[in-house]
C-alpha cells in the first residue's frame, strides 16, 4: 500500500508540472499574440502619421503660395528676416517697410533678395537708412515694378548716379524721392529725362 501510495503522489507531482508547464506556456503564447497585436496596429498607425504629414506640408506650400503681400512693421528689421521671408513666399507682389519709431536694419542684402521676388510690382523701402546705389543697381533689373518708394532713406550713399539707374524700369508709374536729401535737383530731371517708362510720376521734394 505504502508503495501504491508512493506512486500515485508522483504521478500527482507529475501532473502538477505539467500542468505548470502548459501555463507557462500559455502565458509565453498571449504574449507573443499581443505582440503581433501591437506591430499590426502599430503600422496603420505610422502610415497615418506619414500621411498627416505629407498632407500638412502640401497645404503649407499652398498657403505659402496664395501670400502674395509683406508688411514688415516691427521697429527692426535685419537682413536675414527678409530673406527667410523671400524664400518662403516666393508668389509676393508686394512688400512694405512700415517706419515704427526708427530706421530699419536692413541693408542692400535684403534689396538683393527681394530682387528675386519674379512677380514683385511694388517695393516701399522707405525708412531704409542703410541701403545705397547697390540695392537701386539691384532693383532696376526688377522690370515687373510698377510702384518704388525710397522716402526718408537718408544714406549719403545714395546718389544720383544709383537714382538714374531706375530709368531702366518700363512698368514704372509712381516713385517717391521724398527725404532723399543727398539727390540733387539735377539727378531727379536726368532720370525724368531718361526714363523707359512713358508714364512715371516722381515725388521729391527737390
Amino acid at each position: 500500500m505504502l508503495a501504491v501510495q508512493e506512486e500515485e503522489e508522483e504521478e500527482d507531482s507529475d501532473d502538477d508540472e505539467n500542468t505548470a508547464e502548459e501555463e507557462i506556456q500559455e502565458e509565453e503564447d498571449s504574449d507573443d499574440d499581443e505582440e503581433e497585436m501591437q506591430e499590426e496596429e502599430g503600422l496603420p498607425f505610422c502610415m497615418a502619421v506619414a500621411v498627416v504629414r505629407e498632407v500638412c506640408t502640401g497645404w503649407q506650400a499652398v498657403h505659402d503660395a496664395l501670400v502674395k503681400r509683406l508688411v514688415f512693421s516691427w521697429p527692426l528689421v535685419y537682413d536675414k528676416d527678409v530673406r527667410t521671408l523671400v524664400q518662403r513666399f516666393p508668389a509676393v507682389t508686394s512688400v512694405q517697410f512700415e517706419m515704427l519709431g526708427g530706421g530699419h536694419e536692413i541693408t542692400d542684402e535684403a534689396v538683393l533678395a527681394l530682387c528675386n521676388l519674379r512677380s514683385l510690382t511694388s517695393l516701399d523701402l522707405s525708412w531704409c537708412w542703410d541701403i545705397t546705389d547697390k540695392a537701386l543697381r539691384a532693383v532696376s533689373t526688377v522690370k515687373s515694378l510698377t510702384f518704388l518708394s525710397l522716402s526718408y532713406c537718408m544714406n549719403k550713399k545714395i546718389t544720383n548716379k544709383g537714382v538714374r539707374a531706375l530709368s531702366s524700369l518700363p512698368a514704372l508709374t509712381h516713385l517717391d524721392l521724398h527725404g532723399c536729401f543727398y539727390l540733387t535737383a539735377a539727378g531727379v530731371q536726368a532720370l525724368r529725362r531718361t526714363t523707359a517708362a512713358p508714364s512715371l510720376h516722381i515725388e521729391s521734394h527737390l
